[in-house]
């Protein structure tokens, strides 16, 4: 095959369809659990409300909830994959090898958010009030906010992060109503998960009887969280207009490439045309009453 200007075009028309099925058979899970936020500058910076008000009575002037009072910055990171194909390879028309490596960058690339969101999670980064997002001593006002355990997930760990969920309070005293909705497993935990869950029955003493948390919530499995994470659980809170988790997206790309032979000093001097993805974005975590953390290390 000769290499020219057309023939390289052709090529990347068939990579960037290559790409796309990657895309479009990756199959990620982190919009249950998260909010997207589009992202327009190096950082976002989220203001939160120390007090996230309740309807009071209107007796004498408006109390005003201040927004700015923690506001929590997050910046974007850059992320990307890039591969090289020596341009013999085209020359001896064996283009159709890289095909499925193609696909398998839009595939990653679909799952990149997936990736961001279990890293969050799993990260426990720095709140906006300075201490770990997941942890024991928080408190809203007088009421303590603990959601954090280095339990393993069972329906006695389960039933009391249940428990210590809906009994959340705000600043002002005001019951938060929080209703947790769905369980964050790893490929380890699934079973115990459906057990949990799915399961009608249970056995007590030897004995079936109907399961209490039957229907209770709904689960999701997800992938990543393996090895060292295998272990660790999440409890959330997921029909609200913010979610426990935030994915901030600031870029996506498709398939660029560096491969034009008339134009392109890499592929002049390198015999190599160059395909790549890129990627802006973060995760961060939003208002600790909404997403109760299981560290149970593997």
């Amino acid at each position: 095959m000769d290499i020219n200007r057309e023939t390289m075009a052709n090529i990347l028309v068939a990579f960037n369809a290559a790409f796309q099925k990657g895309w479009d058979a990756a199959k990620s899970t982190f919009e249950l659990y998260a909010t997207v936020v589009p992202s327009t500058t190096a950082s976002t910076k989220y203001p939160w409300a120390n007090s996230t008000g309740t309807w009071r009575e209107f007796v004498g002037e408006r109390v005003i909830n201040n927004l700015s009072s923690n506001v929590l910055e997050v910046v974007n990171a850059h992320y990307e994959k890039t591969i090289g194909i020596n341009l013999d390879d085209i020359r001896d028309d064996t283009v159709g090898v890289y095909l499925p490596v193609i696909q398998q960058m839009g595939f990653d690339a679909a799952k990149l958010y997936d990736k961001i969101a279990t890293d969050t999670l799993v990260g426990n980064g720095t709140w906006a009030d300075g201490s770990a997002f997941f942890g024991t001593s928080r408190t809203y006002g007088a009421n303590t906010i603990a959601n954090y355990v280095t339990t393993a997930l069972s329906a006695t760990t389960f039933n009391a992060a249940m428990a210590a969920m809906q009994a959340y309070h705000r600043h002002d005293n005001e019951p938060l109503e929080v209703m947790p909705n769905l369980l964050i497993v790893g490929p380890a935990n699934e079973v115990t998960a459906w057990n949990l869950l799915k399961n009608k029955k249970v056995d007590t003493d030897n004995k079936s009887a109907e399961n209490p948390n039957y229907g209770r919530a709904e689960y999701v499995v997800n992938r990543r969280l393996v090895g060292t994470y295998a272990n660790y659980w999440f409890l959330t809170q997921t029909d609200q207009p913010i979610k426990g988790l935030a994915i901030q997206k600031r870029m996506e790309s498709g398939l660029m490439a560096k491969d034009d032979p008339e134009t392109s000093d890499h592929v002049f001097f390198h015999n190599e045309a160059v395909y790549a993805t890129d990627a802006r974005g973060a995760g961060a975590l939003t208002v600790p009453h909404l997403l109760y953390g299981g560290y149970k290390s593997a």
